[in-house]
């Protein structure tokens, strides 16, 4: 069992009034999710240690305990993050627990009710929406007055409510009409693509899936998409070689791409070929509204 923690205790703005920095414990088997959330809520003062499962989560628990807030995966193997809450409030019962999901409509609004102390967040998010979502979670006030329940954040029996997201721009055609935008997704991360496409499809877009390049390659030869959004770190063939395929064919040369990467530390050299290449570089995890516009404009490119 590989357990990751972070012991940077350290005084921050987040929390000015204490002598020590809020203490948070992450939970996510994803590792660009741990290192993302980690990193922001390192930054903004908050002190974090991290585990890959719910079984580590408690181990660091029971040693390096009592934390402040619980921010864990809802689904991951072995034990989901609700039942890791529960199991954790038995000897912490004020702890507050910030759910992470991609399947915040399904777990939450038709299965699953939150408790005192709860909220949910859904992934991807952005910097602003996680710091808003924690700041409300934890002392009742968002970071910032303009969207105080950040990007995605939903507190049980909150007296902020959140604005909810709607779609834009690109309508379902009718009868007779131009067909949908094709958009085709290549990623290995099949919740990455599953919510991105869930997304996509809410805004009208035709979105075909790919959970590799070659598949992805496939998928070119048969629809011609219209704007790709595309994984750079993928077995077998990574997203550069696809991306050199996808020039390399005189009929692809100037279909509009997207790189969506967890990747923080993109060497210079691959940096300055996907720019020769003709792509933008956006990291994970991505606002949904983002992902929106981005594709947006793609298609109108």
């Amino acid at each position: 069992m590989q357990i990751v923690t972070e012991n940077k205790w350290q005084f921050g703005s987040a929390n000015p009034t204490n002598v020590e920095p809020t203490r948070i414990l992450i939970v996510d088997d994803e590792l660009s999710v741990r290192e993302f959330v980690s990193r922001v809520l390192h930054d903004a003062g908050y002190a974090t240690a991290i585990a890959v499962d719910a079984e580590g989560a408690m181990q660091i628990a029971r040693s390096s305990g009592p934390f402040t807030l619980l921010l864990t995966d809802i689904m991951m193997p072995h034990m989901n993050g609700d039942e890791l809450a529960i199991r954790l409030r038995q000897s912490e019962p004020a702890l507050k627990v910030l759910y992470l999901t991609g399947y915040c409509n399904q777990l939450f609004v038709e299965k699953t009710a939150l408790r005192e102390g709860e909220a949910f967040l859904d992934k991807p998010c952005t910097v602003k929406g996680l710091l808003e979502a924690v700041s409300l979670l934890l002392f009742g006030r968002a970071s910032t007055a303009e969207h105080p329940t950040g990007a995605a954040a939903i507190l049980r029996r909150s007296s902020t409510h959140p604005k909810p997201f709607t779609t834009r721009a690109v309508q379902a055609p009718v009868p007779g009409s131009l067909p949908k935008p094709r958009v085709l997704l290549v990623d290995d991360d099949p919740e990455t693509t599953q919510t991105f496409a869930r997304m996509l499809k809410l805004e009208g877009y035709d979105v075909r899936t790919a959970i590799n390049a070659e598949a992805g390659l496939h998928a070119m030869e048969v629809t011609a998409p219209d704007a790709i959004l595309l994984d750079l770190h993928m077995p077998l063939v990574d997203g550069l070689a696809f991306l050199r395929r996808l020039r390399a064919d005189e009929h692809q040369q100037h279909t509009p791409v997207a790189i969506v990467t967890g990747d923080y530390f993109i060497d210079d050299t691959i940096s300055n070929e996907l720019s020769e290449l003709g792509v933008e570089v956006y990291l994970k995890p991505l606002w949904l509204e983002d992902l929106v516009t981005i594709t947006h404009a793609l298609v109108k490119a």
